[in-house]
């Protein structure tokens, strides 16, 4: 996967202007320029190494789940977590399908939902949103469907959407203006030529929703994820195919904030932000550093990583034949995971190699994120403890899941603290 080509652009400003020595707190200026009418904004690779005005403090302020506590503070799959406007926390608790509210102190509230196919009842949640007035918006991909709950649990209303053959749905973001983007992670898969292993990529589609009385329309079509198949003949003479998201494939990323929604696919160091009301490119964001070759040394690595984790020869013939096989990348993608805050800014999270994978299916582990303001300014990196995925940023915390020696997950929630004089909610 080579970098791709930059686009031609006219210059029209070069934000190290604004200080004398080219630097922001330790970090360069980028050069900010215009290429018919998108605005580019290009960083030095030297902000890969910058800190960030910002940091964890040492230790989480609070803590929510317990090992043999009550049932309503024992988690199993924490989904999303968004914290509310009195300091309180809603989460989306995955395997018992509900949200269970806890005050500022950790304290629990009440339960939001349950299992089931009726109306607030939720098959398979996959997203939470708060929307304005501590409204929560839940995806379910399960049954198809948005529900809105009012601050006290009440379903205000939901809406099916899955019968509507617009695909299969995988985020929903809440826009400044209350409307939504569906992001459609494939229209469908095509089970044709699945005979041999391979990458497919299919088009993903971005889907724009005006209210529940407005047609839903389709405003840009995307390149989707890297889906790796891999079709294997047992001996009771079955054919089984086995699908995933290789970690060191394209991925499809997005985030919103205000009236942007963010787009990357984690393969160059290049992001872009869409404007749903328009269904145009507004601004391009690109890093100027070269990516990491995906060598020998690393592919070696990965297979003993696997064969050390099988428990039997047969497994480990398994592993030496995939690796054997696989078409592994020319680059290390440079990051894996995007999360837009509250606040607007954008944290991307670095590539580890090898991987370390989270428990429950929560991916790899990402511990250095660099961090961007709301316009796509580099502010520096920020490090994560070991065993956490970060589910939420704001402008003063970070809501964190972390998991235990047995692989239970706990949410934490951490404050950012400048590491000099500077504001971190600057």
């Amino acid at each position: 996967m080579p970098q791709l080509p930059s686009m031609g652009v006219i210059l029209v400003l070069i934000g190290a202007a604004a200080c004398g020595d080219g630097e922001r707190g330790g970090v360069e200026e980028p050069m900010v320029t215009d290429s018919a009418g998108v605005t580019v904004v290009t960083h030095p690779g030297s902000v890969l190494s910058a800190e960030a005005p910002f940091r964890l403090g040492p230790d989480p302020e609070l803590r929510i789940g317990t090992l043999d506590g009550p049932d309503e503070t024992r988690f199993t799959r924490i989904v999303g977590a968004v914290p509310l406007s009195d300091g309180s926390i809603a989460v989306l608790e995955g395997a018992d399908r509900e949200i269970r509210v806890f005050d500022s102190e950790g304290r629990f509230q009440r339960r939001i939902g349950g299992p089931g196919d009726g109306p607030g009842e939720f098959r398979l949640p996959h997203v939470l949103r708060r929307l304005p007035a501590d409204t929560l918006l839940v995806w379910d991909l399960g049954s198809g469907r948005l529900s809105w709950f009012d601050v006290e649990g009440d379903l205000v209303r939901d809406e099916r959407v899955a019968g509507r053959e617009l695909g299969r749905i995988s985020t929903v973001h809440a826009m400044e203006d209350g409307t939504l983007t569906l992001v459609v992670a494939t229209r469908g898969r095509d089970m044709m030529g699945l005979q041999e292993d391979g990458v497919r990529r299919q088009a993903s589609v971005l889907l724009q929703w005006d209210g529940l009385d407005a047609d839903i329309r389709q405003w840009a079509e995307l390149p989707g994820a890297e889906t790796l198949i891999t079709v294997e003949s047992s001996s009771d003479g079955m054919m089984r195919i086995s699908m995933g998201q290789p970690w060191y494939g394209a991925s499809l990323l997005t985030g919103a904030s205000g009236q942007r929604l963010w787009w990357a696919d984690g393969t160059r160091w290049e992001l872009k932000a869409w404007n749903p009301a328009l269904g145009v490119v507004k601004r391009v964001v690109r890093i100027d550093a070269p990516l990491e070759p995906f060598d020998d040394g690393l592919i070696r690595e990965l297979e003993v990583q696997e064969l050390d984790a099988a428990d039997d020869e047969r497994r480990r013939d398994a592993v030496r034949q995939r690796h054997r096989a696989t078409e592994y990348p020319e680059w290390i993608p440079p990051f894996r995971r995007m999360v837009v805050g509250s606040d607007g800014r954008i944290w991307l999270g670095l590539t580890q190699t090898p991987p370390v994978r989270l428990p429950g299916g929560a991916g790899p582990e990402l511990r250095d994120w660099l961090v961007l303001d709301a316009g796509g300014t580099a502010l520096g990196r920020v490090t994560l403890p070991p065993q956490t995925q970060l589910i939420h940023a704001g402008d003063q915390h970070l809501l964190l899941v972390r998991f235990d020696e047995l692989d239970l997950p706990y949410l934490e929630q951490f404050r950012l603290v400048a590491t000099d004089n500077s504001d971190p909610e600057a």
